[in-house]
């Protein structure tokens, strides 16, 4: 990583909307936080996209550790968003909120990127995986969206499905895989990750190779994190972020500030002088390797 490379503000941010979800999902971080639920204010919101939209920023993601489409002024954000800023904006969600009116104001609204997180090709294996979820309306709710992307020409909007390999569902991902490539623009399988409270640390189930030539994690140098709280967080696998390890919050501070603090400093010289042990979230994380990619896992294109 040289200097060149180091921007004065980041190149994505991703904003927690909503930390509350309406699942309980076996394989995710959220059963080890300390504060499960919470909303971003409007005022917080709007804030942050005025900032960045005096800034280059080439992606904005609008989901983190819950379910964004629960937020009140969800439909809002992302009016406001697109209409302040030229970036990318990428969207996930458990699909079950995504009744037809928000699907269809989504695709008119010039979504970029939407990936719905459905994890089981079987009812039974849905129901052992995302418990609260309902198998035949979640899949309802996405062949409706894609069907109205079509008959629309929404060519704009990106659309993945996709999955996180655990024990439940191992054994269908290859069905899972062949049914949603023949509909989706990408499919997805991500590795399970942060077991036991240990955030970034990928299963030692999964059949990742070894990762033995650490390097500085990218994240630090391109990502941002925003908790809905305001709380600024250094990557995605950064879900538990405490007070002690406070970097700063921007109902307070600005984005460009905090990004070229002294708190952000010096978690970046731990990782160029390759010391990213003493950083908390960063000494068992194995995601270091994926780079910019936020999506790290096995991408299917999809057939069309």
């Amino acid at each position: 990583m040289n200097d060149q490379e180091f921007g004065i503000f980041p190149d994505r941010i991703t904003i927690e909307l909503s930390l509350s979800c309406n699942l309980m999902c076996s394989m995710c971080p959220r059963q080890f936080l300390n504060t499960p639920n919470g909303l971003m204010s409007r005022e917080l919101f709007i804030k942050i996209v005025d900032e960045i939209s005096g800034h280059p920023v080439s992606a904005v993601v609008i989901f983190f550790r819950g379910e964004s489409l629960l937020h009140p002024d969800f439909l809002f954000m992302v009016d406001y968003l697109k209409k302040k800023t030229q970036a990318v904006i990428q969207l996930a969600t458990n699909g079950v909120l995504m009744i037809p009116e928000t699907g269809k104001y989504l695709l008119e609204a010039g979504m970029d990127f939407i990936s719905f997180s459905v994890d089981a090709f079987k009812k039974e294996t849905y129901e052992k995986i995302r418990k609260g979820g309902d198998f035949e309306k979640v899949l309802g709710h996405i062949h409706g969206f894609l069907k109205m992307k079509h008959s629309g020409n929404h060519t704009k909007t990106q659309v993945q499905v996709s999955a996180t390999q655990t024990e439940y569902n191992e054994a269908e991902l290859f069905d899972f895989t062949r049914y949603w490539e023949q509909y989706a623009d990408r499919v997805r399988i991500y590795p399970q990750h942060s077991e036991n409270g240990k955030f970034g640390k990928i299963s030692k189930n999964n059949d990742s190779p070894a990762r033995t030539q650490r390097a500085p994690c990218r994240k630090l140098f391109n990502d941002m994190v925003v908790y809905c709280t305001g709380d600024v967080a250094i990557c995605n696998h950064d879900w538990n972020r405490g007070q002690k390890d406070f970097i700063g919050n921007l109902n307070t501070k600005g984005i460009k500030e905090i990004w070229n603090g002294e708190a952000y400093t010096k978690i970046r010289e731990k990782h160029t002088t390759r010391n990213w042990g003493k950083e908390p979230v960063c000494s068992l994380c194995d995601h270091w390797y994926t780079g910019k990619d936020l999506y790290a896992g096995n991408l299917i294109q999809g057939k069309k």
